[in-house]
């Protein structure tokens, strides 16, 4: 049984490395662990198994379909932006680290 999967989002196809989303689900026994990370943030959420139906009904995926295909799912259709704030919005963020560049230290 696959627990985990992770993928690049590109907002804008043909952005530069450094504007990507790298995005990871890893499935544990409360939930699923988010990590989404950038060139300059990177944001440890949690989404508790509770609103997995939730998350699923957002991206218009059956409701008790497995989170993984889930993602898979959003992954193939180009949504990968939508997740962070979904998951902020369902869960919780258990940790976030902001880059210089974010704060607009760094030109």
């Amino acid at each position: 049984m696959e627990t985990s999967f992770d993928f690049d989002h590109y907002d804008n196809p043909g952005d530069p490395w450094h504007k990507s989303k790298n995005i990871s689900f890893t499935l544990t026994d409360k939930g699923a662990d988010v990590v989404i990370s950038s060139a300059i943030r990177e944001s440890y959420l949690e989404l508790p198994t509770g609103k997995f139906t939730q998350f699923n009904s957002h991206f218009d995926q059956p409701e008790n379909q497995y989170l993984i295909t889930t993602v898979k799912a959003i992954h193939a259709s180009g949504r990968g932006g939508e997740i962070e704030d979904v998951v902020r919005e369902l869960g919780k963020v258990e940790f976030s680290w902001i880059g210089d560049d974010d704060l607009g230290g760094w030109g």
